[in-house]
This record gives structure tokens, C-alpha cells and sequence, in this order.
């Protein structure tokens, strides 16, 4: 064989298995949001997040971690000014669990470093979700799948090009993968740029975020006539949860705080107190097996009703208070650790 020939074909070999590696990775690539419609907000607010955990940089002093009452509960550039510490708000939705929460804080850790200081925000409202209903929602296997933790989903991913499609050369297959994530991208940005009624586009909202550091402002408005009883209860699978997260904080060496969300006046009914102490008991219990994290407030606290966008969500003015409360108590806290 001539040793030009020999010498082109092993050319041809090493370029085309470098290609494969890239074809593959293009592939198993993943996105929160859907590229053939409209991302819904709860989708917008995911992806953000992991894009945000995705990247590099230097780690925030102040992470904060939890469900939407954390979102749109805790201004970003409120905690730096009142702190004095760079602060990121990692919140995202209840829907996903405090597991999901957790899988989120550790693709940050170990894409950015250590956070001095961990708060988880939760509304109590959301606590009650069990496994099988966080299973049954779809967000945390998602969420696992955008993270790559799902092995099996990723195999899925990995076979998804077509029969006919491996038949072909790796660099045929990159081209035929190109070419369909080019078409997609540029159809999923004519649904990325619609409006979503009151709330703004995809990429209005994930500019605000960005812009907000995380932070996102409730919009929507909710008035109550009458008192509500709120029989709030915790899962043993947030519970659990919890403690995993928190078990995680100390073994990285990392203070943590964990917030409850205020309740509006209108819930302080014989009923919903009773349930309180009970979920206040067991959240209490479990925090306090751990050294370095710490329920920040001791009581329930209780705003005003038209404080209150939803049962969740404080309105705008009512999340400045809840900042302002939230980084009083953690300047209090670092200044004794």
C-alpha cells in the first residue's frame, strides 16, 4: 500500500473519530425549555437556572436555594446592599422538590466553588408535596435529565439519531445533527420572542432575571375574603429532602439558613396554627441535627393580607421587607460565626 494513501486514510480515521466525539455531544445536548412551542414561565425560570448553575464564575457569598417564594421573596442586590456580600437568588419552583433544589445547588457547587453561606427559602404551603406527586409532575426527572443525571435518558439521547443515521460516517451524521439543531434554533426563537400574556417573552423574562441576579417580581394579584385554614403538613419525602440537602451543606463545610416564607394574617386561624407547630416541630428537629445550619426565624411570621400577591408569593413591596428581615438576621448570624 503506498504510504500516501496509508498516511490519508489514517488522517481520515482520526478526524473522523474526533467528529464522532463532537457529533455526540452535540446530540445528547439538553434544554429545559421545548424548541417546537412556546416555553410556559415555569419553564423559562428552570432553564434560566441552569444556565446560570451551567456557567463559571466565582461563587456568590450568599446562595440562595428553594421554591418560587424564594424567586420572587428575596431581591439579589437588596442582600448585597444591607450584607455587604455578592449574592445570587438560585430559587426556582416547588415543583421539582427540595431534591430537585439540591441537584441544582450542586451543579452550581462544582461548576462555580463554595458559597459562604447557603439559604434555603420554602414556602410551607408546598412542604406537603410527596414523592409520588413530584414524580407524577414530571419537573424533577427533567431536571435530572437537562443535569445529565438520568444515565439511562442520556443512552436514550445518545440513540437518538436515526438507523439510517449511524449507517452514516460520523461527519455525515454531524452535518445531518447540525443541520436539524440550526432549524430548530431558529424556529425556537420565534417562540422564544412571543409575549406570554402578562408576563413578558422568554427573553424578556430571562433578561430580567439576568438583570435581577436571579430575582424575579410577582406580578399577579390575589384578595381573600375570607379567613383560610391551611392544613399544612411536610412529606416524609421533602423532609428527607431537607436533611439530604442539609448533610450535603455541612459535609462541604458550608452555613446554612433555612427560611420559611410569612403567611398572610388571614391564615392565622386556630386550624393553620395547629398544623404550624407540628411542621415547625419537625423542621426544627431536622436542622437542628445538623451544627452549621440554623432555622434563621424562630416563629412563624404573618403579613398583612395585601401584602400577598398569592398564598406563595409576597407582592414586590412585601419581598423588600422579607429581604430586609432575611439579611438582618444573616448579618447577625456571620457576624458570631
Amino acid at each position: 500500500m503506498p504510504v500516501a494513501f496509508l498516511g490519508s486514510l489514517l488522517v481520515i480515521t482520526a478526524v473522523e473519530f474526533a467528529v464522532s466525539k463532537v457529533s455526540s455531544a452535540v446530540v445528547s445536548s439538553s434544554s429545559f425549555v421545548p424548541p417546537d412551542r412556546v416555553p410556559t414561565l415555569v419553564e423559562t425560570i428552570v432553564e434560566h437556572k441552569l444556565q446560570v448553575a451551567n456557567s463559571s464564575s466565582a461563587p456568590a457569598d450568599i446562595l440562595v436555594i428553594g421554591d418560587s417564594s424564594g424567586l420572587m421573596g428575596v431581591k439579589t442586590e437588596q442582600l448585597e446592599d444591607v450584607t455587604g456580600l455578592t449574592a445570587y437568588n438560585l430559587c426556582t419552583i416547588s415543583l421539582t422538590g427540595i431534591e430537585g433544589h439540591q441537584k441544582l445547588f450542586e451543579r452550581y457547587v462544582k461548576k462555580h466553588g463554595h458559597p459562604r453561606l447557603v439559604v434555603v427559602h420554602l414556602a410551607y404551603y408546598d412542604l406537603r408535596y410527596s414523592e409520588q406527586d413530584i414524580a407524577g409532575m414530571g419537573f424533577l426527572s427533567h431536571l435530572n435529565e437537562c443535569l445529565g443525571l438520568n444515565a439511562e435518558t442520556q443512552i436514550d439521547q445518545d440513540s437518538s439519531i436515526t438507523a439510517a443515521g449511524q449507517s452514516l460516517i460520523p461527519s455525515q451524521r454531524l452535518r445531518l445533527t447540525a443541520r436539524n439543531y440550526l432549524t430548530l434554533e431558529d424556529s425556537a426563537d420565534q417562540f422564544y420572542r412571543r409575549p406570554r400574556q402578562q408576563w413578558g417573552s422568554h427573553l424578556e423574562v430571562i433578561a430580567s432575571l439576568n438583570r435581577q441576579k436571579g430575582y424575579l417580581e410577582e406580578i399577579s394579584e390575589t384578595r381573600w375574603d375570607q379567613p383560610q385554614e391551611l392544613k399544612l403538613v411536610i412529606s416524609e419525602f421533602q423532609l428527607q429532602g431537607l436533611a439530604s440537602l442539609l448533610d450535603r451543606c455541612s459535609e462541604l463545610s458550608i452555613d446554612t439558613a433555612v427560611v420559611l416564607n410569612p403567611l398572610p394574617e388571614n391564615a392565622k386561624t386556630e386550624v393553620t396554627r395547629s398544623h404550624l407547630q407540628v411542621v415547625d416541630q419537625q423542621i426544627l428537629q431536622c436542622v437542628d441535627t445538623f451544627p452549621s445550619s440554623e432555622v434563621l426565624f424562630g416563629q412563624p411570621r404573618f403579613y398583612s393580607d395585601r401584602q400577598f400577591a398569592t398564598l406563595n408569593h409576597l407582592s414586590p413591596q412585601a419581598s423588600e421587607q422579607n429581604t430586609k428581615q432575611i439579611a438582618a438576621k444573616i448579618s447577625e448570624l456571620l457576624s458570631v460565626k
